[in-house]
């Protein structure tokens, strides 16, 4: 089995991102559209802790 570091992980799963939401919006019944690729990216850009004190901030800002 292949084992592979969680940068290389992500670097895949991000370069496939796009294919992989098709297949599932494919499987719900949902034809992509860019109006419905624009509503998943606004939905997941949104900052849930936005007013959050981060502990680095002070460190890297």
């Amino acid at each position: 089995m292949v084992r592979y570091t969680q940068l290389r992980w992500s670097t895949i799963f991000t370069e496939n991102a796009s294919d992989q939401l098709t297949l599932i919006l494919r499987y719900c019944g949902v034809e992509k559209t860019i109006e419905i690729v624009m509503e998943v990216y606004e939905s997941q850009a949104l900052d849930p802790h936005v007013n959050r004190y981060r502990f680095r901030d002070d460190w890297w800002s």
